[in-house]
């Protein structure tokens, strides 16, 4: 009987599928790597975790720095500059940088961290400028601000101190005022500011002074305790912003109220006002009010003679007052509306 042969067949991997194989292999690392590291991916919710827990880390060394600089016996009662260099000293951060005041200090770590130390202790995880109205008038300006006693200056766009950054206004008068001077975005903090001049011919804040219609954004926080008082011109000064709410998308300047400190405002005694809005004519903002969104505090808005708490005074018209949360108490006086226009026109959205 005739044996059959049997060849025996060698399996193996064809050199173009190790090919195809390999690229597979790539196209599923690249995949795996791109979804830790972007937006979202786990490499950076690590990076961001990690950077938060050093912020945090940082403030905390900050506080506990000034508190035990503070409660030493020889540094009762010094003023601020010397417990804001004693602290630098003990705080002994690697690289940082430090620009001291009367009032702060800034700190900015090797990392590029940014913090602001106040006299009562708080500390801020930003750069902030700290400014008390007894010291002078403030002019608010998109590249910076200006300080000064006496006559308030012609309004020229340019602060005579570079900034863009925070502002926190506190401090006692009845002779200075606050004007937000130029289009732009403001991030003021009112902090225990109490402002009467009663007897002036102007707003105690005047947060769209020249009332721009358009590309002003002024976002006001309110801590502690506040009071403002105008003249011939409302306590908090708010006019000629275009009706658009959609802001810079459409041109439209908007004042956002926020926080949960306490705000007492009154129009002027010398002229119609509103608290929160307009005059009549004449004085201090000047104009119809439009864009004002409340979404925080504890505010009483008391207005004078035809005027309303929140909005216009004698005839003036008024769009889109939005209240999203906060304490609210406004009081029209005469023809004025605890929140909208006074007098015979209309308001709308409010």
């Amino acid at each position: 009987m005739k044996q059959k042969k049997i060849t025996k067949v060698k399996k193996g991997i064809s050199l173009i599928v190790l090919i195809i194989t390999i690229i597979v292999v790539i196209i599923l690392a690249a995949a795996v790597i791109l979804s830790l590291s972007k937006d979202g991916g786990i490499i950076n919710k690590a990076r961001y975790a990690k950077d938060e827990y050093n912020k945090i880390e940082y403030r905390d060394r900050i506080n506990e720095a000034y508190t035990i600089v503070k409660n030493k016996q020889e540094m009762q009662g010094k003023p601020d500059r010397e417990i804001f260099e004693e602290v630098k000293k003990s705080l002994n951060f690697d690289k940082a940088k430090y620009e001291i005041s009367d009032k702060s200090m800034n700190i900015t770590t090797k990392e590029g961290y940014e913090y602001t130390l106040i006299g009562d202790g708080n500390v801020y995880n930003e750069k902030v400028v700290i400014l008390d109205i007894a010291d002078g008038n403030i002019d608010l300006y998109s590249n910076g601000y200006k300080q000064y006693i006496g006559a308030l200056e012609r309004l020229n766009k340019n602060g005579a101190t570079t900034y863009t950054g925070k502002y926190i206004i506190t401090g006692k008068t009845t002779e200075n005022v606050v004007r937000v001077c130029d289009v732009g975005n403001y991030d003021i903090t009112i902090k225990d500011l109490y402002i009467d001049v009663s007897q002036s011919n102007y707003s105690a804040f005047n947060a769209n002074r020249g009332n721009k219609p358009i590309e002003c954004f002024v976002n006001l926080t309110l801590e502690g305790r506040n009071y403002l008082k105008g003249g011939n011109g409302p306590g908090l000064g708010w006019a000629g912003a275009s009706i658009n709410l959609d802001g810079a998308k459409n041109g439209g300047s908007i004042l956002t109220i926020m926080g949960n400190g306490y705000l007492d405002v009154y129009g002027g005694d010398m002229q119609w006002t509103s608290a929160i809005g307009n005059c009549y004519s004449g004085g201090d903002a000047g104009g119809e009010v439009n864009n004002i969104i409340i979404n925080g505090g504890n505010i009483k808005a008391i207005g004078s003679t035809n005027g309303s708490g929140i909005g216009s005074t004698n005839n003036g018209k008024v769009n889109n007052i939005v209240i999203n949360d906060g304490n609210i108490e406004a009081v029209g006086s005469n023809y004025g509306a605890g929140i909208g226009a006074a007098g015979t026109v209309a308001s709308r959205n409010s």
